[in-house]
């Protein structure tokens, strides 16, 4: 069984997918901040309308990754 932010990430991408017309990126990345290493996962979006769109669908506020 994948882990919970695998599962929340595969959730997202795929709703970007099926929602969103342009293209899109996620990507994890690493961040070194006050002497603490954090992982954290990064979407961008080609076509400002997708990001709109996924911003006022509720998914970014809604996952949990």
């Amino acid at each position: 069984l994948p882990n919970q932010h695998d599962y929340q990430l595969q959730k997202l991408t795929r709703w970007i997918y099926a929602h969103c017309a342009g293209r899109f990126a996620v990507v994890n990345d690493v961040v070194h901040q006050n002497d603490q290493v954090n992982v954290v996962t990064t979407i961008a979006f080609e076509d400002h309308s997708d990001l709109a769109l996924f911003l006022l669908s509720g998914m970014a506020q809604n996952a949990v990754i």
